[in-house]
Formats: C-alpha cells, sequence, structure tokens
C-alpha cells in the first residue's frame, strides 16, 4: 500500500521529471504544497525528505544562495 507522502513525493518527481517544475526553480513552501495536496505539512516534509535523499532537490535555511 503507498502511503500518502509516498503519493506526494511521487507527484512531485513527476514535475520535476516532465518539466513541470525545471532544474534552479524554486518549489513552493511546505504550507503552499500541504494546501495544494491536501495533507498535513507533516506528510509534506516526509515527502521532501525522500526527495532530497534521491538528490531531487536541495534545501538550505535562511535568504537565497
Amino acid at each position: 500500500m503507498i502511503t500518502t507522502w509516498q503519493q506526494v513525493a511521487d507527484a512531485l518527481r513527476a514535475a520535476i521529471r516532465d518539466g513541470v517544475t525545471p532544474p534552479g526553480d524554486r518549489l513552493p513552501t511546505v504550507a503552499e504544497l500541504a494546501e495544494q495536496y491536501g495533507v498535513a505539512k507533516m506528510t509534506v516534509q516526509r515527502a521532501l525528505t525522500d526527495l532530497r535523499a534521491e538528490d531531487l532537490i536541495v534545501s538550505w535555511q535562511g535568504g537565497r544562495a
């Protein structure tokens, strides 16, 4: 059975793969993604953790790099 966070991760992977979110573009905030997918922020954070582990996204604290 696929969990909710896995579904969110799969949707984000597809957006990256299909060029909806091109390399270098910022993803929406966790709050925005939670609202978009109708899930809790923790669910989005878990999905993003997987994408980071796969080196599909990078994140950092603070201002723009």
